[in-house]
């Protein structure tokens, strides 16, 4: 299920970050009318545990009466025509107890009715705290360090075909304040021999481009005919292309969306023709049982309709894939090469429907099983070089029917889906079928099956092949036990040669106490990648992000921390590179310490060395290390360059050597360094241009100049002066015309910083929209967020409207829950100055005094980013946001004084009487002031959903 539209905690005043933003632009509410029920009993009293360890669980039971597909904002409201069923909790909360405890809330409802698939929401005090939409047979939401009062546990219809009837518990859980204990060890390299795969990753840079920031269930794969990288996430299709002269590789992203695959979504999907280099990408249409389908024949310049499933088709949770069809297949299929299948699961039936035109329309979905043979959430088709389609499965029978029997497995179909077989993972142990995460399958070119499945029981991942087109499964892996990794999620399989397989999956090594899919855990999670090159027998397995998680908190399949959703994607390319399409969750400054972003930034992870999944492509290594992709910026004090860690050739880089010129071509050797990869150069001549480039060199030689680098006075750099007025520095532009941007008013363009000579002791921010007029005649509210240290306070500025020309504003402390560090509420700690305003050119501009957050000069403001909300604005609102940078503070008399840059770091040039270059290193850290405008991008910028 690509949108359960939920939140998972309450934070009062503040847009809440919503989670699944898919269904929202979509859902149509059909909904039933009558009056809310209650369960039985109707109501519990109860006051939390206060001894750490200790447990106090409640249980109601009710019925939830047969509805449509309903809940247009995907959760139960009280008062609404929507039939409900409710449970009332009094909690009473000992004054003073969360100074030394925290205490869990876990609402669960579950139900054994097939057909069934319910909503939860949490209401407190009226108004809702929390919802989980995430799929079936149960929902969960857990609230932290609940407040005293009235909360009301409602069930409602997402669609129930008859009266469901659903117990309902509540778990309170009393833990010492900061949680279990329990740590992130190191995870394992597997059980295999030789060099691994070794990865760059590549992600668009927010604050220049304007899109990538919302990457929601990405998939992806390759044009052949150009090898252009194709990335679908929410309501954007990207493209990536790359020059191979540097490592990591130049990158050039493009928005390539077209006009039906942009516009509204459920569950975005995209796949290409390996053989004809045709890329499909497509939008679920949610309740209609069909998707927004395009094709493209050049690239993404140009995109053609086409159909986008058969009748009847599922109503969730669609795939589509594409390839060969069976030697002995009788249909004619004149106009296209291959078959295109379109699978989605209803809601006690699975349906796939074939193209033979190319994907412009398809035949009839057939049925290929019902809720009570399989589970109806499944992965995502592939197609074998023979013909035989695969469809897998995590759970058969429906562990809804028989969980201690169930087990993966995959259906199958040898005829071009005209019929289909189930075929049960033979080595899987019973009851390890029904795991949340979609299992995957991949073919390798004889067609032997590799297929990958998470144990419902442990969460571990397992890999297995077959030999037999999945009769009959052996060589059955526990990669979490090869390399230490207690839980995983959202595997992606891909193979090549018949011995030559690869899964990529999020992984988390951490050992102590705390459910890994609740939002109270502790642990990090990061991108994995486990490859055979021996059939199955020995397993390389690696930390793809070891420095940079990709979540920290719970993966979770409703609530707060569901950023990450259902899935994400791996393919290889031709020369049988890995790629990994997923979203990262833990960007901007949090892999360094501050509050956990909750995003879900696109990224592609691509293999940069190691064996590839053709042995025929495999490079000869060790070898020399990869040429160094060069960036810099150049203001009126130095230059200064950077490069991040080229791949190594399978050996250790031992320096780097530094190169300038003052003419393209002709460069002489500047300085070497061991490990540190930035430099400062001053002292420059301001009229002339300077030409750098940089080599890498390890054991096995030296890997030649990467890309030539010009810098003339003021490029790349931010002009600071620009900041000693408003509307200051722009730090970021903002993509206009997104659905969540409506309206005009509200439609970012970009955020600007300055810190005012003519308002000394402030700092001002300027948001200005698409519409030029003022935006406060329609209430719009705008916001604009930032920490004040890694892992700091984050402050929170308002300006509202009140749709009659004033404005209201108010700055804000967010407060991070007290187990987690997640931020959960605020408190009000002053205003803004009088000088906000709703500028008439549709501007927003907010002023707030720097010692009112403490901060001076010399202090760097983290991760800020700016989001609008319209004035009339409800429940499961999208937010427009644009941002995620980082500034650091110079003074409100920073030109009037005669303000220089600083150089971020020191180094020792070379002698240059020194023939080799000599051995000198550079001094000074690692630097960073690239990060105010050239590296403000790369840790990632968050499109965060939010709601109110």
């Amino acid at each position: 299920m690509f949108l359960a539209c939920a939140v998972a905690r309450i934070d009062l005043g503040t847009p809440m970050k919503l989670i699944d933003s898919r269904r929202l632009l979509v859902c149509a509410a059909l909904s039933i009318s009558g009056a809310a029920l209650a369960s039985e009993p109707p109501s519990h009293d109860v006051t939390v545990p206060t001894v750490p360890g200790d447990t106090i669980t409640l249980e109601w039971t009710g019925v939830v009466p047969a509805g449509a597909s309903g809940a247009a904002t995907n959760s139960c409201i009280v008062g609404s025509t929507t039939v409900e069923d409710g449970h009332i909790v009094n909690l009473t909360v000992p004054e003073g107890l969360y100074d030394s405890v925290a205490v869990t809330a876990n609402f669960t409802i579950a139900w054994e009715e097939a057909g069934s698939d319910l909503v939860l929401t949490v209401n407190y005090e009226g108004a809702e705290a929390a919802s989980s939409d995430g799929g079936t047979p149960s929902e969960t939401v857990v609230l932290n360090n609940p407040a005293q009062g009235e909360f009301d546990a409602r069930g409602c219809s997402f669609a129930a075909v008859v009266d469901t009837p659903y117990t309902g518990t509540l778990t309170l859980t009393a833990v010492p304040l900061g949680g279990g204990v329990g740590s992130s060890p190191e995870a394992g390299t597997g059980n295999a021999a030789g060099l691994a795969p070794r990865f760059q990753t590549y992600a668009p840079d927010y604050p220049k481009l304007g899109f990538g920031m919302f990457g929601g269930e990405a998939t992806m794969d390759v044009n052949v005919n150009t090898g252009s990288l194709f990335y679908i996430g929410f309501l954007e299709t990207l493209r990536l292309q790359l020059d191979e002269s540097t490592s990591p590789a130049g990158e050039t992203w493009e928005n390539k969306s077209g006009t039906l695959n942009s516009k509204t979504t459920s569950d975005p999907i995209l796949v290409a023709d390996r053989d004809t280099g045709r890329v499909f990408a497509q939008q679920l249409i949610v309740g209609e049982g069909n998707s927004l389908s395009e094709f493209t024949d050049d690239d993404g310049e140009t995109w053609t309709p086409g159909g986008g499933g058969g009748i009847r088709s599922g109503a969730d949770h669609q795939s589509l894939g594409v390839g060969p069809y069976p030697a002995d297949t009788l249909i004619p299929h004149p106009l296209y090469p291959n078959a295109v299948y379109y699978c989605s699961q209803d809601i006690a039936l699975v349906f796939c429907s074939r193209s033979d035109d190319g994907g412009l329309t398809f035949g009839p979905g057939v049925p290929i099983y019902t809720l009570a043979e399989c589970q109806g959430l499944h992965g995502h088709v592939k197609i074998a070089p023979n013909g035989i389609v695969y469809l897998p499965v995590a759970g058969c029978p429906s562990p809804i029917v028989d969980s201690a029997n169930s087990v993966p497995a995959v259906v199958v179909s040898e005829d071009a889906g005209v019929t289909w077989e189930i075929r049960p993972i033979t080595t899987a142990e019973l009851g390890s079928g029904g795991h949340g995460s979609d299992p995957s399958v991949a073919i390798a070119d004889d067609n032997t099956v590799y297929y990958t499945y998470m144990d419902a029981r442990n969460g571990e991942p397992h890999i297995v092949r077959s030999l037999d087109n999945g009769v009959t499964w052996e060589r059955d892996v526990n990669l979490g036990a090869l390399a230490g990794i207690t839980a995983a999620e959202f595997p992606a399989t891909v193979a090549g040669d018949g011995d030559r397989a690869a899964v990529a999956f999020f992984g988390t090594t951490f050992t102590g106490d705390g459910d890994p899919n609740g939002e109270a855990f502790p642990g990090a999670w990061h991108l994995y990648n486990a490859s055979t090159f021996d059939g199955g027998q020995t397993y390389h397995v690696v930390n793809v992000t070891p420095n940079d998680p990709v979540q920290r908190g719970g993966l979770c399949s409703g609530g707060f921390c569901r950023n990450l959703l259902d899935f994400f994607d791996s393919v290889i390319d031709p020369e049988g590179r890995i790629l990994i399409s997923y979203e990262d969750g833990c960007i901007g400054g949090c892999p360094n310490g501050s509050h956990p972003t909750f995003s879900d930034q696109a990224v592609i992870a691509r293999q940069e060395g190691g064996p590839r999944m053709f042995a025929a492509m495999d490079p000869v290594e060790p070898a020399a290390p990869r040429a160094p992709r060069v960036e810099g910026y150049r203001n009126e004090v130095f230059a200064y360059i950077e490069w991040p860690a080229p791949d190594n050739g399978g050996a250790e880089i031992t320096g780097y050597t530094i190169y300038r010129g003052t003419a393209s071509g002709s460069l002489a050797v500047l300085a070497t360094t061991e490990k540190q990869r930035s430099f400062v150069d001053e002292g420059l001549d301001a009229e002339t241009t300077y030409y750098y480039a940089v080599e890498a060199t390890n054991a096995q030689g030296s890997s030649g100049l990467g890309n030539e680098l010009a810098l003339a006075m003021g490029d790349n750099a931010i002009d600071q002066q620009a900041g000693c007025a408003l509307p200051g520095i722009q730090m970021a532009i903002d993509r206009t015309l997104e659905p969540e941007a409506q309206p005009p008013q509200r439609d970012l363009t970009g955020v600007f910083v300055a810190e005012p000579e003519a308002l000394p002791g402030t700092l001002a921010f300027n948001l200005p929209t698409v519409a030029a007029v003022p935006p406060e005649q329609g209430g719009d509210r705008f916001y604009v967020y930032f920490d004040v240290a890694p892992g700091g306070e984050r402050f929170e500025l308002r300006a509202v409207g009140d749709g009659l020309g004033g404005v209201a504003s108010g700055v804000f402390r967010q407060i991070p829950d007290p187990t987690t560090g997640n931020l959960d509420g605020v408190e009000q700690i002053g205003e803004l100055t009088s000088d906000s305003v709703f500028n008439t050119d549709g501007s927003v501009t907010m002023v707030v005094e720097k010692a009112l957050l403490g901060i001076e000069q010399g202090d760097t403001l983290l991760q800020i980013y700016a989001s609008t909300l319209p004035g009339a604005a409800g429940s499961n609102i999208l937010t427009e946001e644009a941002g995620y940078f980082d500034y650091t503070l110079v003074g409100n008399d920073y030109c009037s004084r005669g303000g220089l840059p600083v150089p971020p770091v020191t180094v020792t040039p070379v002698d240059p009487g020194t023939p080799s270059g000599g051995d000198q290193a550079a001094t000074g850290g690692a630097g960073g002031a690239l990060g105010l405008w050239l590296l403000a991008g790369l840790g990632g910028l968050v499109l965060r959903r939010r709601r109110i």
